[in-house]
């Protein structure tokens, strides 16, 4: 192991490792101890929960256990606030007590211009602290952080914070579920040359599934055998088709909450990307480059004309709201309210769904224990939420996954997932933190970009931090299946997470304009779930149309 840099060792004397305690507590039932140095730590405590950091800390004031300070201290404190208390933007930063922050939903170039992040270009060019008196010594911290957003928060060879938590919103199935009423596609079967009359014979639909959950099952939207998306659906067509079938099986294909119209947006935001890929996606976060998927004209019949490829600048830029993705996202959107068919039983959504007091947790209840909350015998197949949902749940015993999701149409089978995290997470320190204080808080930070830190936080949350780590067997036995699925489905091999950042100067300059809940979809200043405009304009002739062409004439 590499010996420890001067982080640590311009304040540290050598010790021996202890426990402590005060990160079991919240902050005011701390009493500050005046013998140790105080560190203050803020965390955003939402879906993640707080038991992995608590651990790291205690960690971490082992590690300082009787350290002597130039000032006459001796060992650390970590004083935590983990509550979901935020701050409000850099005056926040002002006169807070807290050395470090992870927090959420951060406009890191706003924080950085005003001076409230203290510059850790040092920490992120360095090996990650291990102990006391060791480091890592294969990889750096820089070297961990993902392309995408090591492009957002390099400012010209500069660090200000490095990525906390990778965060998207899912299509979260029931894997015991789909077993039991054998909702997986057979081998060979597909719903992509199907008529609307064959969308209506329930019989042709049933052929397309297994009889047996043993059956063999068809390629998954990633085209290959033998993976863990097989059986699932490959394209738009399928999907419509196992929503019908859900139906017939007794199953409610969906539940969701409006209450956070981030989540429904999140969620069509997704499939935006995934049907743009990444190169032409990132042209909503650059303003820059040659866009070859911008829609001209669209025909009654869905007949789509698209210009010729156009080079997007600063005069043009808002061209980018006319991506096909975008358009074909829509049709997605209406297949989550609604199968086409005209039958009676068409909606494809839990009834409440869109009651304003159908929360977030309400719905993970519904999901999670149907027969608990008076659904009986039409338990809901998928939940529409973020990765958090598994351990803000509590679940346990039950098998959940997340669904890749599917493709156009055939001819983007096999094709490479691109997945938006949305959140712009961060772990910063705060610039007023005092001279004796920032080798702790840098030491502290480097700490928790360890691989063993990396891997606690995922082992306890079953999500994942955004840096690039490895899971060794013995964390993922730790893990739930849903947990090993969010895993799984980022270290594929053919998925790319794009974090929602501006990445250019003209890009931050119209950083409100990106800002991602409101961007892709809103026709008004007010407007900004999809799903809630298109259930209340559902049964227009031409909505995907109209949607698109409405959301243009707000945006142009």
């Amino acid at each position: 192991m590499k010996r420890i840099s001067k982080i640590a060792a311009a304040v540290l004397s050598l010790t021996t490792m202890l426990g402590c305690t005060a990160c079991n507590r919240k902050s005011e039932d701390v009493t500050i101890d005046k013998s140790k140095m105080q560190l203050y730590v803020k965390y955003y405590n939402g879906g993640y929960g707080d038991e992995w950091l608590t651990k790291l800390c205690s960690e971490f004031e082992g590690m300082y256990a009787g350290v002597k300070f130039s000032n006459g201290k001796t060992g650390v404190e970590i004083v935590p606030e983990f509550t979901r208390g935020d701050i409000n933007g850099p005056e926040g930063m002002k006169g807070n007590r807290n050395n470090v922050f992870l927090l959420e939903n951060k406009d890191y170039y706003t924080y950085v211009s005003a001076k409230s992040f203290l510059d850790i270009t040092d920490v992120v060019n360095d090996y990650a602290v291990t102990g006391l008196e060791t480091k890592e010594t294969e990889k750096t911290i820089a070297t961990k952080i993902p392309e995408a957003y090591d492009e957002f928060l390099n400012i010209e060879g500069r660090y200000y914070a490095v990525p906390f938590f990778e965060s998207s919103m899912n299509l979260n199935y029931d894997v015991d579920l789909f077993e039991q009423k054998c909702l997986y596609f057979a081998a060979g079967k597909t719903a992509e040359n199907f008529t609307e009359e064959d969308f209506k014979d329930e019989s042709k639909i049933g052929d397309l599934f297994v009889s047996d959950p043993d059956d063999d099952r068809a390629f998954g939207p990633d085209g290959r055998e033998n993976t863990s998306d097989d059986g699932l659906p490959a394209t738009y067509k399928d999907f419509r088709a196992l929503t019908i079938q859900m139906k017939i099986a007794g199953v409610t294909p969906f539940v969701w909450n409006t209450s956070d119209v981030d989540y429904l947006t999140g969620l069509v935001n997704d499939m935006w990307a995934n049907n743009e890929g990444e190169e032409q996606m990132k042209l909503n976060l650059t303003f820059e480059g040659s866009a070859a998927t911008i829609v001209d004209t669209i025909a009654d019949d869905g007949t789509v004309t698209l210009k010729p490829a156009t080079t997007i600048n600063a005069d043009n830029y808002k061209l980018l709201q006319r991506q096909k993705g975008k358009l074909d996202a829509i049709d997605f959107a209406k297949l989550l309210l609604d199968d086409g068919t005209g039958n009676k039983n068409s909606r494809n959504y839990y009834s409440k769904s869109f009651d304003s007091g159908f929360s977030h947790t309400i719905a993970q209840s519904y999901f999670v224990n149907p027969d608990a909350n008076g659904i009986g015998d039409n338990p809901i197949g998928f939940l529409v939420d973020g990765s958090w949902w598994y351990n803000e749940a509590k679940v346990t015993g039950r098998n959940f996954a997340v669904l890749p999701l599917p493709k156009t149409d055939a001819s983007k089978i096999g094709t490479p997932n691109t997945k938006l995290s949305d959140r712009s997470s961060l772990i910063f320190i705060s610039s007023e933190t005092k001279s004796e204080v920032v080798p702790v808080a840098k030491a502290f930070v480097s700490f928790l970009q360890s691989d063993h830190a990396l891997r606690t936080y995922t082992e306890y949350t079953n999500t994942l931090r955004a840096m690039t780590y490895t899971l060794t067997n013995e964390s993922l036995a730790k893990m739930s299946s849903y947990g090993k699925s969010v895993y799984d489905a980022r270290n594929s091999g053919d998925t790319v997470i794009l974090p929602w950042s501006p990445l250019t100067a003209l890009a931050r300059k119209n950083a409100s304009l990106l800002e991602w809940r409101t961007y892709g979809f809103s026709t008004t200043s007010m407007d900004k779930n999809p799903l809630v405009y298109l259930k209340d304009h559902i049964k227009e002739k031409n909505i995907t149309k109209k949607y698109f062409e409405a959301i243009w004439n707000y945006r142009k």
